[in-house]
């Protein structure tokens, strides 16, 4: 079986965890990184949406206004009010979803998406990530600190639901895990420092006939791009 690829670096850079804090939020990923990331959002701790029941009337007593005695509420209208258990939750994958982990049950489909946070512990991060050519729609367990003194992200692997090339294959990462931060350490204005951790081991199972050559891409290409990243702030400090 082919090694993961695995990476760590890091640096203490003058400037402040502001200037460095958007991006390393992943929600922000498609912005910052849109050649590698198409779409990353939360997803609820567990999903529990299901359409409402129908309302039955008595046996040949239809509504008030002659409708249809049989026919079913749309599927996202609760009770008047908006109460009930769906309010406020956006509509689950069509094949509906995991109880117990919130994931798609097709897993074709996008899993529910939760409304974004600022900061979170131990929430399942849904990403449509771009790599060799392909899309891999990934889960990852995530935490977030987001304060003033810090920015730190770390993450490690679920399931990866699917790849997409020419055509779909099933799962495609089965190694994935690391962290992102960015920690005030000392100064102030243009004294202020910061140490800046990147550290990410990765494996790629699809698309089979390919993998050996999608990994050694990786083995390649994702030092490259964390050392760039690092060096790029390294660079940026000393102006």
């Amino acid at each position: 079986m082919t090694a993961p690829t695995r990476y760590r670096g890091s640096a203490r850079v003058r400037g402040q965890v502001d200037d460095y804090r958007d991006a390393f939020d992943p929600l922000n990923w498609p912005k910052f990184g849109p050649f590698l990331w198409e779409d990353t959002y939360l997803i609820p701790f567990v999903e529990t949406y299901s359409p409402p029941p129908a309302i039955s009337p008595p046996q040949g007593q239809g509504p008030p206004g002659g409708s249809d005695p049989n026919a079913r509420p749309p599927q996202d209208q609760g009770p008047p009010g908006g109460g009930g258990p769906n309010a406020g939750r956006p509509p689950g994958p069509a094949g509906g979803s995991d109880p117990d982990t919130g994931l798609p049950n097709v897993r074709s489909e996008d899993p529910a998406r939760a409304p974004d946070q600022t900061q979170w512990n131990g929430m399942n991060l849904f990403e449509a990530a771009l790599f060799g050519g392909f899309l891999y729609r990934n889960v990852l367990e995530t935490s977030l600190v987001n304060d003033k003194e810090e920015i730190s992200l770390t993450y490690r692997q679920v399931q990866c639901l699917e790849t997409k090339g020419r055509r779909a294959f099933d799962g495609g990462i089965d190694t994935d895990f690391g962290v992102g931060s960015v920690v005030a350490v000392k100064g102030e204005g243009v004294e202020a420092k910061v140490d800046m951790t990147l550290a990410k081991t990765v494996r790629f199972t699809q698309p089979r006939p390919l993998v050996g050559e999608v990994n050694a891409l990786a083995h390649v290409a994702i030092p490259l791009f964390f050392d760039f990243y690092l060096h790029t702030a390294m660079f940026r400090s000393r102006r």
